[in-house]
């Protein structure tokens, strides 16, 4: 039993293999056909693959992890190749599926609400404490410039969807429309990388 991780990448790839050799061709293969999943999402922690011969029987079991969620798939042929390709495939169209669920969640009758969101530049911000550090911090942060406002879409989500969308995106936040209470609610990524709910009141 080998196993190999990979620390190039922006997440850890482990293989193990069982009553098979783990030459470099299979390695190279496994490489190059995740980098499909690249492409799908940025936020893998660590990809797990583990490569098994019985008899006649080529498995190959994949198992894909987030800070959060697990999806796991499994192939099996005469070929570890084969194998290999289906496992992986099988998890790109897991992962598709899960995205193409949270954007196209409730179509038919989604509910949406319009918010605006002033965003502060907090760059100007550090730059009035530094050039005016002799003033009192509350009148440097008194009256900030707003930049910009913007109107964005609130999707009726329940709480695993929110979850699930933010670790398919590179959100700082998220403000949805819960479907179990019936009210606006914000879900945001902490320092850790868990999350943290923001129910507000009126």
């Amino acid at each position: 039993m080998a196993e190999r991780a990979n620390w190039e990448e922006q997440y850890r790839i482990h293989i193990v293999a069982k009553h098979i050799d783990q030459t470099d061709a299979i390695q190279n293969h496994i490489m190059d056909k995740l980098s499909k999943l690249d492409k799908l999402t940025h936020n893998i922690i660590d990809v797990h693959v583990r490569l098994e011969i019985q008899k006649t029987e080529h498995r190959c079991n994949l198992t894909l992890k987030f800070s959060h969620f697990k999806i796991q798939t499994h192939a099996s042929t005469t070929d570890m190749y084969a194998s290999i390709d289906k496992a992986i495939e099988r998890m790109c169209t897991k992962v598709r599926k899960w995205k193409d669920k949270i954007d196209h969640h409730h179509q038919k009758q989604v509910e949406v609400d319009e918010v605006e969101v002033e965003v502060v530049d907090v760059d100007e911000i550090n730059e009035m404490i530094e050039e005016e550090n002799e003033r009192e911090i509350e009148e440097a942060f008194a009256l900030p410039k707003v930049e910009k406002t913007k109107t964005i879409p609130i999707k009726m989500l329940t709480l695993d969807e929110a979850m699930m969308k933010m670790e398919l995106s590179n959100d700082v936040f998220m403000i949805f429309k819960s479907e179990e209470e019936q009210n606006l609610k914000v879900i945001y990524r902490r320092r850790d990388n868990s999350y943290g709910l923001i129910t507000p009141k009126a």
